[in-house]
């Protein structure tokens, strides 16, 4: 999952993300690539994970990223997207958010706007 191919041999996947059945890649930002997934045990709901970059210090996770778990774990709110989980992958310290997939983001719905 960490070079941008979903679909690996999930044998040398972490336990957690054994879990899910990876789709493909959605989407890439500033500060991580987002993935999606299904729920092995309900292959009906769709998840979207996303990992985090590794901090430019190298000095572990980046105070951008606590600071997203922190305001998504405290916010319930049927327009805010549901943070599901937090995983860490303890061979390379990485960081990941499961998240309920939402088809639309802000920015599409944004950019559909300005365009009509």
């Amino acid at each position: 999952m960490g070079d941008g191919n979903a679909r690996g041999n999930s044998s040398n996947r972490p336990e957690w993300l054994q879990q899910y059945d990876l789709i493909g890649k959605i989407g890439e930002g500033t500060y991580g690539l987002v993935f999606l997934a299904k729920i092995k045990a309900n292959r009906s709901k769709s998840i979207a994970i996303k990992k985090f970059k590794q901090s430019k210090d190298g000095d572990g996770v980046s105070p951008t990223a606590i600071r997203e778990i922190m305001l998504l774990r405290e916010i319930s709110h049927e327009n805010v997207v549901k943070l599901v989980n937090v995983h860490i992958n303890q061979a390379d310290m990485s960081l990941y958010l499961a998240f309920d997939y939402a088809e639309h983001d802000l920015y599409g719905f944004y950019s559909y706007i300005l365009a009509h």
